[in-house]
């Protein structure tokens, strides 16, 4: 084998090391985004909204009681509370191991995740010891790292306002 073919080899092997590098790289930051806007659109379904509507009545029916006894009393119907809270951790999942584009994360989720947890899993979920509630722990601690604290502080400032009203509407037990 001539030096020439023998230099042409290693750049053909070098080039093709190259290509497949580039190519696997763009792949796995298309997968990302796609699973980014996966996760969006089945949020956004309608399964899931009802199930969020249905979470979100069953914990307002419920003050002061955390997930375990709200499950407790509901039964099966309290599903719906656990299905959201497992998404949110899927969402984590994704983030804490890179298989999704996080610059959208904040913009798709943030909002309504601050919501739920400011909301319910702060006080009803997060205290309990179940690995979820550290994973949503750990989320809210991303966001709060990830997001312009305007956009945060407007999220967290809606929630206050939220309970503030929800105080004042609860019957007096004096």
């Amino acid at each position: 084998m001539q030096m020439s073919e023998l230099v042409a080899a290693l750049f053909g092997l070098a080039g093709t090391c190259v290509g497949g590098a580039t190519s696997w790289f763009a792949n796995q930051k298309l997968n990302q985004v796609s699973l980014a806007f996966e996760m969006h659109s089945e949020f956004s379904n309608s399964e899931c909204s009802l199930a969020r509507n249905k979470a979100y009545n069953m914990l307002q029916k419920y003050p002061g009681k955390d997930f375990d006894e709200v499950s407790e009393i509901e039964g099966e119907s309290a599903d719906s509370m656990w299905f959201i809270a497992r998404f949110y951790q899927r969402l984590w999942l994704a983030i804490k191991y890179k298989k999704i584009k996080t610059q959208l994360v904040p913009e798709l989720f943030g909002e309504v995740f601050y919501h739920w947890y400011l909301m319910h899993y702060e006080e009803k979920l997060v205290s309990l010891p179940y690995q979820i509630g550290d994973n949503l722990k750990d989320l809210k601690n991303w966001l709060d790292t990830h997001t312009p604290r305007q956009e945060r502080s407007r999220w967290v400032d809606h929630c206050l306002a939220l309970k503030q009203n929800m105080q004042y509407a609860e019957p007096s037990h004096s």
